[in-house]
């Protein structure tokens, strides 16, 4: 309100987490008429990481009245706009789609890495409830005990804070893996230049696409990061999800995992990570031109001037 008084707005835009950002622009545009933009990071119904009971009673209708009201809807992946569009009517020409994506002046070169003769497959960030990396660590026991890896030259590191569940989902493996010495991690929360430099510094790197609905609405935003880096990447992930479509046209190496992948399957894609090259791949010019971040700031523009009434919708998409 103090803003409206001071100076002429042409639009709002309203992103969601948190989904109270959503309520104030809709009482603005209530109270002054003004063009609405909802824009979601995060689905709200059918978000599987809004697991409290408590959001279930209003995540439906606050969602229904959010795209019966606002003017243009953002989601951040094809399958999550697909999602909305068949749950609900006559909001096709307000979906569109902006990918999550990177800053392209945040430069930064690949580095050698520096794990000597241990090859290190790192996971950078939190795992918490299904984001856990219990099927990896099994694997990764069963091929050395098998003789296939020598627990001398490979390892996993785990950057970033640990719910407390998550090793505990395979405790076993994690004790014979730390007796080898052949897992690492503190559970410490890590900068955003630690993060960067522990993904610089391993041989490989760890996507884990999971939950507990096992949905693929969403992206884990490190997947940006990963692929710049141009590491290989193993990715936990479910077959013909937005994770594995980037991967496919990103240009770096990678191994994927379907969630309904057998215990032979997961030791194939595992063995063969170890066995690529830890070489730096630079990402392919459609996932530099997909996902530059200055064209998700024109794509957002062109909506802007749309429901101001201005220029037609520019969409970001991505193909199969």
């Amino acid at each position: 309100e103090v803003v409206l008084a001071q100076r002429p707005v042409a639009a709002v835009l309203s992103t969601s987490p948190p989904v109270g950002s959503h309520l104030v622009a809709l009482e603005l545009k209530r109270r002054h008429g003004l063009p609405w933009v909802a824009d979601f990071r995060d689905p709200l119904r059918g978000n599987p990481f809004r697991t409290r009971r408590w959001f279930f009673p209003y995540d439906g209708p606050l969602e229904r009245l959010f795209f019966r009201q606002a003017d243009a809807l953002i989601a951040n992946t094809d399958t999550m706009a697909n999602l909305w569009r068949r749950h609900h009517r006559k909001i096709d020409g307000k979906v569109s789609v902006i990918w999550n994506g990177f800053d392209p002046e945040d430069q930064f070169d690949p580095t050698p890495p520096d794990s000597g003769s241990r090859r290190v497959l790192a996971h950078v960030g939190a795992l918490y409830g299904r984001r856990h990396p219990g099927r990896l660590l099994a694997s990764l026991v069963r091929l050395i005990l098998a003789g296939e890896l020598a627990a001398d030259r490979v390892g996993v590191k785990l950057v970033g804070p640990i719910d407390g569940d998550c090793l505990e989902v395979n405790r076993e493996a994690v004790d014979s893996l730390r007796s080898w010495g052949c897992l690492d991690y503190d559970g410490k929360q890590v900068s955003r230049d630690d993060a960067r430099r522990a993904g610089l510094s391993a041989d490989y790197l760890l996507l884990l696409d999971l939950n507990e609905q096992e949905v693929d609405l969403q992206v884990p935003a490190k997947i940006f990061e990963y692929v710049r880096i141009g590491r290989p990447i193993l990715a936990f992930t479910r077959r013909g999800s937005p994770v594995e479509r980037i991967l496919k046209g990103s240009g770096v190496p990678y191994r994927a995992i379907h969630h309904d992948a057998d215990d032979a399957t997961v030791d194939d894609a595992v063995r063969g990570i170890f066995n690529l090259p830890a070489s730096s791949t630079r990402p392919s010019p459609w996932f530099e031109e997909q996902f530059d971040g200055r064209n998700q700031t024109r794509a957002l523009a062109g909506i802007l001037d749309r429901v101001r009434g201005g220029s037609p919708i520019h969409e970001a998409s991505i193909n199969d």
